[in-house]
């Protein structure tokens, strides 16, 4: 494959996730992403930070990644907004747990937080429930495309 490791667990969570009950096809690659009413309520699937260390000596090294992806849930705000987050949140939960691998590219997949928030800057108000997720993955330096 010729795209970095990230980008191919991002893709393989976009296709876990989409046809989920409450969500549907409204998931997007994308930190930010400008929506409409009719987007809501969707998931947003984004890069938070990657850290690495070596776990080999010599050249090129074998290198374990801990990356943490977010995946936002977004509903427009009314009487059952905590509700619709927690809805979309355990939907979510359960399809990864299904296959925390993602299809063998990650070795892990584990929920660390979950926040909540409500905003009122876009076109309409907002809830969102931010879900980070550490996942595991190793590739040598020298092929960061290549999940080992």
């Amino acid at each position: 494959m010729t795209i970095h490791v990230r980008q191919q667990i991002r893709d393989a969570l976009v296709t876990r996730l989409t046809g989920l009950v409450t969500t549907g096809s409204q998931v997007f690659k994308s930190s930010t992403f400008n929506f409409d009413d009719a987007d809501l309520p969707c998931l947003l699937i984004a890069n938070e930070e990657d850290n690495s260390q070596s776990a080999s000596i010599g050249y090129p090294r074998l290198q374990k990644r801990d990356f943490l992806v977010s995946i936002r849930a977004i509903v427009k705000i009314s009487t059952g907004t905590d509700d619709a987050l927690d809805n979309i949140c355990k939907e979510v939960e359960i399809a990864i747990s299904n296959d925390p691998s993602l299809g063998g590219i990650a070795k892990d997949l584990l929920l660390v937080n979950t926040r909540f928030e409500l905003n009122g800057d876009m076109e309409s108000q907002v809830g969102v429930a931010t879900m980070l997720w550490q996942s595991q993955y190793y590739i040598k330096e020298t092929a960061p495309d290549l999940a080992l």
